[in-house]
């Protein structure tokens, strides 16, 4: 059987609430808290975003020329695969991955025929590191 994302996410909160149908757990245990909550990229996700990717960084403008054609962000390469990577993963934060690449020069793949660019290190170091920080504070 195959589980989809959707499935997976579902389990912990079934978990929850058969354990705490169970009657064994303390009185004060809540019922999932999870269930509203979106992960990191969501908010703004849309499923035009991997589209809307590949138009924005590396399509050759269409009114030109034959010969040389120019791409709309050179500094990045990005084809549908790294598109289809980068909406999956990080959702509407795929601009602030792609705007690091971008201004550091870190837009290329990380491992030729992968999907993950170099800045995606970066950003992920970022991320996590601004998440630990924030867990030490509480």
């Amino acid at each position: 059987m195959k589980l989809k994302t959707a499935h997976i996410a579902h389990l912990p909160m079934q978990a929850i609430d058969a354990a705490l149908a169970s009657g064994r757990l303390p009185n004060d245990v809540l019922p999932c808290q999870t269930r509203d909550l979106k992960l990191l990229g969501a908010k703004n996700y849309s499923y035009q975003m991997k589209a809307n990717i590949s138009q924005d960084y590396q399509v050759p403008y269409r009114n030109l020329p034959l010969g040389k054609p120019e791409l709309r962000d050179p500094e990045v390469d990005v084809d549908t695969e790294i598109a289809a990577h980068l909406s999956a993963c990080y959702g509407d934060n795929c601009d602030r991955v792609l705007s690091l690449a971008r201004e550091q020069q870190l837009g290329k793949r990380l491992v030729p025929n992968h999907p993950v660019l170099e800045a995606e290190v970066i950003y992920t170091a970022q991320v996590y590191s601004k998440e630990e920080r924030s867990v030490r504070k509480e």
